[in-house]
């Protein structure tokens, strides 16, 4: 009696054991998988906030009057960025007041300036009544065009 009570018991255990083994094991597998998903996601969020916010330090960069501050967030800042950078830093320790336009990069006292490097043309401004060209990479002026170097004398 005692052998076929144990008989009909054993094969229920065996199941038992197996089946909380089974469900375990599944569950720990689910649980790491969703722990790899939600890592992967945070890492690619982490990624895009930390690429979204460089982009921004790099566009306010030029905005903020120090040059400097291009070059430490980026090995290689856009040339045109550090030129109207240096124009606007020079300008605005001089006391003048400065604003964007419709058209060129600033205006002062109704003087629209357009900066750009040796080979910058008026084509942009040239129907305007006053403008400036603020030129890189030359040594002397002429006409409507002068060397952007001289905008540091201003400070």
């Amino acid at each position: 009696m005692f052998l076929l009570a144990a008989a009909g018991v054993l094969p229920l255990l065996v199941y038992g054991a197996v089946s909380i083994y089974s469900l375990r094991d599944a569950t720990r597998r689910s649980v790491i998988s969703g722990n790899v998903n939600v890592a992967r996601q945070v890492a690619e969020q982490i990624h895009l906030y930390g690429q979204t916010n460089v982009d921004i330090l790099n566009s306010v960069a030029g905005n903020l009057e120090n040059t400097n501050l291009a070059f430490a967030l980026k090995e290689n800042p856009d040339k045109g960025n550090i030129r109207e950078t240096f124009i606007l830093n020079q300008l605005l320790n001089s006391g003048f007041k400065v604003s964007s336009p419709p058209e060129g990069d600033f205006i002062i006292d109704g003087l629209t300036v357009e900066v750009g490097g040796k080979s910058k043309n008026a084509s942009q401004v040239m129907h305007l009544d006053d403008y400036l060209i603020a030129a890189d990479d030359i040594e002397t002026g002429a006409g409507n065009k002068v060397p952007l170097w001289l905008f540091g004398f201003l400070y």
